[in-house]
């Protein structure tokens, strides 16, 4: 017997064969049919934080101070005077969806990279979220404007103080990294004085005004799409005797008589003296 335990231990082949008949005769004598799955890797499914996180329509208000409100509707319909700071003021907002992404642009040409969902419901009487300690802003900076998206798709415009204006997809902003901040996140050579987003299937008229009182209408569409969001673009109005732009609208958010009189059809321009009384 001990000779046989030995040429067992000293083989390999005899050995795993043993196992094999003791394995065998345990799952004969107490052998059941498997109570779980076997699954691949590629198979399992992981958890999603969002799959917890309740989704609804709400508004968001940014104000000039770099305060945030989220307001759900209801909240809404029922508040009096939203309130602010004695120097502040809301200078823009609009619907969303609880489950979007936050993008803020900030006058450091940074991109903060957030969800609303991050942010708490307020009430219609608190000064709302200060995005400078809550995203970790530079001294500072200031939040400018702000897009929420669910899927990338739309165009941003930007003008600038030069005169020139540019236009891209915020698909560009779109990252497969969980990135909070994106630097150099539009052309930094001027300061940007107006941002539009636009959607993909839509040419609006816009327009703009510069320091020499004079203003151009044109379609979004006269300038060139480009892919990259640190473009410069191209010029829009021609800078003369030092003069800059100063703001850039939509025409149909703008009170204008005649505005065909302000109208352009190539860039770039040297737009328009304002007639008196007839922009607002």
């Amino acid at each position: 017997e001990i000779e046989e335990l030995r040429s067992i231990l000293n083989s390999s082949r005899k050995l795993k064969n043993v196992i094999i008949k003791e394995l065998e005769a345990v799952s004969d004598k107490y052998g059941q049919p498997r109570k779980s799955e076997l699954i691949g890797m590629e198979e399992t499914e992981t958890f999603e934080e969002t799959a917890v996180i309740p989704d609804y329509r709400l508004h968001l208000m940014l104000t000039r101070h770099g305060y945030l409100k989220k307001h759900t509707m209801k909240s809404l319909q029922n508040a009096g005077e939203l309130k602010t700071k004695d120097d502040d003021e809301i200078f823009m907002g609009f619907e969303c969806e609880n489950k979007s992404d936050l993008l803020i642009f900030t006058d450091k040409c940074n991109l903060y990279k957030t969800h609303v969902y991050d942010f708490s419901d307020t009430k219609p009487g608190d000064l709302g979220h200060y995005l400078n300690s809550e995203l970790g802003m530079e001294d500072g900076e200031k939040p400018m404007f702000m897009i929420s998206t669910t899927d990338y798709k739309g165009i941003l415009f930007i003008a600038f103080e030069n005169g020139k204006a540019a236009r891209f997809p915020i698909a560009s902003y779109e990252t497969k990294q969980n990135r909070k901040k994106l630097v150099n996140a539009y052309f930094d050579g001027s300061k940007a004085i107006g941002f539009l987003l636009i959607d993909e299937a839509d040419d609006p008229d816009l327009i703009v005004t510069n320091s020499l009182d004079k203003a151009a209408v044109f379609k979004a569409s006269l300038i060139p799409l480009k892919t990259t969001r640190t473009t410069q673009g191209v010029q829009l109005l021609v800078s003369k005797k030092g003069s800059v732009l100063k703001t850039l609208a939509r025409l149909a958010e703008v009170e204008v008589q005649d505005p065909e009189y302000y109208r352009i059809r190539k860039v770039p321009a040297i737009g328009y003296y304002i007639r008196e009384n007839s922009l607002e």
